[in-house]
C-alpha cells in the first residue's frame, strides 16, 4: 500500500497530500454523495481511469450518502423529535435513514481507503442547520474509516440558479472542510470559472444538443461528461498535488448513462476533444493553486 507524504504541501491555500511516486502506488478512493457523483459517466470510474493513466494500482467505489439522513437517524435515536419535521417522525422514514446509514457505512468500512471524497450537499438551502446536519455525517463516517483515510470535502456547483448562488456553497464547502480537517476539492470554483471564461462548453447535461432532443424543455445542471470530467480533474490535483494537464481526454469505457426526473440517459461517451480537454484540465489545476 503506498504511503502518503508526512507532511502536506500547500498550493496557495489548499491541502493537498501528493502521493509518492517513487513507492508502490496502490490507491484506494471512495465516492460518496448523491447524483451529482453518478451523473457524466461517475466520478468513480474517471479518477480510477485517471490514476491509472499515472501508472497507480487504483481500487475505487461509490456510495450515496445524504447527511440529512444521518442527522435525523441521531436526533430520533436520541429521543429528540422536536427538531424533526412532521413527516420525518414516522417509522417509515426512519427505517429509510437506517437503510441509507447502514449501506454508507458498509462502504466505508469495506476498505481501508487513502480517501473518502464527499459531495455532502447540492440541491437543498445552505442554512444555518447545514454545518450541524454535516457534523453528525461526518462524525459517524470519519468513526467507521480507517485511522489514515484522508477525507475530501468535494465542493458542488449551482444546481438551481433560482434558488441558489455561488458563494453560500462555497462558504458551506470551506467551512466543513476547515471544521473537520479535510481536504477542499474546489470543483464549484472550477465550475464558475468555465461558466464565465468558456460558456461553450457544455458542462451541464442539458447544455448538450442530445438532451434536449430526449428532453426538451428540460434543464439538468447535472454535471455532463465536460462537467465530470472538469471536476474529476479537480479531485485528481487535489489528491495527488500534480496538474491534471496533459490527462487522456478520451476514456473509452465510459459514458453518461445517468437518469433521473430531470432526464433520461443520454450514453454520451466520455471523448472530450483535445483541445477542450486540456482548457477543463487547466481551469482545474487554476483553482486548486489559487
Amino acid at each position: 500500500m503506498g504511503r502518503l507524504l508526512p507532511v502536506a504541501m500547500c498550493l496557495v491555500g489548499f491541502m493537498v497530500f501528493p502521493l509518492r511516486a517513487s513507492e508502490p502506488n496502490e490507491v484506494k478512493l471512495l465516492t460518496i454523495g448523491a447524483s451529482f457523483w453518478s451523473a457524466g459517466g461517475g466520478g468513480f470510474k474517471v479518477l480510477k481511469e485517471f490514476l491509472a493513466f499515472k501508472g497507480r494500482k487504483v481500487l475505487t467505489d461509490s456510495s450515496a450518502g445524504l447527511p440529512g439522513y444521518f442527522r435525523a437517524l441521531k436526533l430520533i435515536n436520541n429521543g429528540d423529535l422536536e427538531s424533526l419535521k412532521p413527516s420525518q417522525k414516522s417509522e417509515s422514514y426512519k427505517k429509510l435513514c437506517e437503510k441509507s446509514v447502514d449501506s454508507c457505512l458498509s462502504a466505508v468500512k469495506a476498505q481501508e481507503w487513502d480517501f473518502v471524497c464527499i459531495m455532502a450537499h447540492s440541491s437543498s438551502p445552505f442554512g444555518e442547520d447545514a454545518i450541524p446536519t454535516f457534523d453528525a455525517f461526518f462524525d459517524a463516517l470519519k468513526k467507521n474509516a480507517s485511522p489514515k483515510t484522508k477525507f475530501v470535502a468535494t465542493m458542488t456547483w449551482v444546481k438551481d440558479p433560482k434558488k441558489q448562488t455561488h458563494e453560500p456553497i462555497q462558504k458551506y464547502y470551506r467551512e466543513i472542510a476547515e471544521k473537520h480537517g479535510m481536504l477542499l476539492a474546489p470543483s464549484g470554483d472550477a465550475f464558475e470559472l468555465v461558466k464565465k471564461e468558456r460558456p461553450e462548453i457544455p458542462i451541464f447535461r442539458s447544455d448538450l444538443e442530445a438532451f434536449q432532443t430526449k428532453n426538451p424543455g428540460k434543464t439538468d445542471r447535472h454535471p455532463s461528461v465536460y462537467g465530470q470530467y472538469l471536476n474529476s480533474c479537480v479531485v485528481f490535483a487535489v489528491i495527488t498535488g500534480e496538474s491534471p494537464v496533459g490527462l487522456p481526454a478520451k476514456l473509452a469505457d465510459i459514458k453518461d448513462d445517468f437518469s433521473d426526473k430531470e432526464g433520461v440517459g443520454l450514453g454520451t461517451p466520455m471523448d472530450i476533444p483535445p483541445a477542450v480537454a486540456k482548457s477543463l484540465q487547466e481551469a482545474a489545476w487554476r483553482v486548486v493553486k489559487k
